[in-house]
């Protein structure tokens, strides 16, 4: 079982494997185990492209998470697309790495059962996501995985 890293617009993650070993140890913590995991790395126009698809929006979002989870054993395909991180990284006033790694745990709670429609489900996956980089020790001015 594995977590996999790719897409056109890949970054240049500096340890891949450190970043796999802190998401297996993150979905542990939470009482998960690793399936198959697939995070893709896509442009904006691919994004658009795929929300226009999936979900009937016409713009660009940071993250579209498709979830095939199986009782306690995560297998999923999470689309990112690092431009919008990067233009929600410099709204939020925090640097790439730290957003980039939040959007990838964001996923990954969407895939443990964590919700963002409604008003408290987006509060609820906000705190969810403050405990996890929490966990993994990231603050919004340090990431040491990516």
């Amino acid at each position: 079982m594995a977590i996999q890293l790719n897409g056109s617009e890949k970054p240049d993650f500096q340890n891949p494997e450190k970043v796999r070993n802190a998401l297996i140890e993150l979905m542990s913590f939470l009482g998960f185990r690793t399936g198959e995991i697939v995070y893709v790395f896509i442009d904006k126009k691919a994004m658009i492209k795929l929300n226009t698809e999936v979900l009937d929006h016409r713009y660009a979002t940071d993250i579209i998470t498709f979830n095939e989870s199986v009782n306690k054993r995560i297998y999923c395909d999470i689309f990112l697309c690092p431009e919008v991180i990067m233009e929600n990284a410099q709204r939020f006033k925090v640097n790439f790495e730290t957003e980039l790694f939040r959007v990838m745990v964001h996923g990954l709670l969407h895939c443990m059962g964590w919700n963002d429609v409604t008003e408290k489900e987006k509060t609820d996956m906000r705190i969810a996501e403050e405990k996890a980089l929490k966990f993994l020790h990231v603050s919004r001015e340090t990431n040491t995985y990516l």
